[in-house]
């Protein structure tokens, strides 16, 4: 039986937003339009910045990470948690539903797991990250706050023939 699609709102995860050289640790762990689990979630959301995911209320541990770890080069950390909107969509249903609201390809051959993009959703810019749960399809969905609440509305819709489920992280 394939997996019930799911939208579970994620916003309250801490967002740690790093902008440095392109060439730094942080490029290594995570470079351009790939993300990677090392407790936290790396994503290369940008060619010189990163997003880091992490637990609630864990901003300060994040920066004081990201401080210790870099290279000597200049960066900047900022905590954007309470900037964005995150939402995770999860289930076998879970392209089909992206397909509906977005012109990018997410077949399994062009967006495997850990592949990042920016994308119009519903012609709001959004990034989209691809992190499965134990081998299950899912998106991670981040998009500015102001927009939170119609994204998730938008989603629902075009999960409605899926039967989607909301669920709170």
């Amino acid at each position: 039986m394939a997996e019930p699609l799911r939208l579970t709102d994620c916003t309250a995860l801490t967002k740690v937003l790093v902008r440095g050289g392109a060439d730094g640790a942080l490029a290594a762990g995570a470079p351009y339009g790939r993300a990677r689990r090392d407790g936290s979630l790396l994503v290369g959301l940008l060619p010189d910045g990163w997003l880091v995911i992490a637990p609630p209320g864990s901003a300060t541990d994040v920066v004081d990470r990201v401080d210790a770890g870099r290279d000597g080069g200049f960066i900047t950390v900022v905590d954007v948690t309470h900037a964005y909107t995150l939402v995770r969509l999860t289930g076998a249903a879970a392209p089909s539903v992206l397909e509906k609201v977005c012109s990018i390809d997410v077949a399994e051959a062009a967006t495997p797991d850990g592949a990042v993009f920016r994308s119009l959703l519903a012609g709001i810019t959004a990034s989209v990250v691809r992190d499965d749960e134990g081998g299950t399809r899912s998106y991670l969905l981040l998009c500015d706050r102001s927009y939170g609440q119609y994204l998730v509305d938008v989603l629902l819709d075009a999960g409605a023939e899926y039967d989607i489920g909301v669920h709170p992280h």
